[in-house]
């Protein structure tokens, strides 16, 4: 199935506001359908919620289902959705047990919005027509 980044829904955890808010607008500026949440709980919930969640992207340091939580659910009931996970609390080993768990792609913090949006650009060209 062939979509376009307007017909893709994403859904990004973070509990910075400003993190998510910068997110939220890249991705929204590549015409993605952007929900955001600022906790792992509200990301499964959002993803759920969705008739299809197409990425989730999800800070691995946060309250209330943190990252590695809310990847292994999400992998777990939703195998199809591609998972970016980025982090600067924990450095690369994190991000490396993040990809083991079921993480797609991983970005760590700082990262730039180039970086971003060409990581998941690179997430969706690697998904099968």
């Amino acid at each position: 199935m062939n979509t376009t980044p307007a017909s893709r829904t994403c859904v990004v955890a973070d509990d910075h506001p400003a993190i998510l808010a910068l997110i939220t607008r890249v991705l929204s500026k590549e015409q993605f359908r952007v929900l955001s949440a600022n906790d792992g709980r509200k990301a499964l919930e959002l993803v759920a919620a969705q008739p299809v969640c197409d990425l989730l992207v999800t800070d691995l340091a946060m309250p209330e289902g943190e990252g590695i939580e809310t990847i292994r659910a999400v992998r777990k009931r939703f195998p199809m959705v591609k998972i970016l996970a980025i982090s600067g609390a924990f450095g690369e080993n994190m991000l490396r047990t993040a990809q083991l768990l079921g993480a797609d792609a991983t970005l760590g913090k700082p990262f730039t919005a180039a970086a971003l949006v060409a990581t998941v650009h690179a997430l969706f060209e690697s998904q099968p027509e």
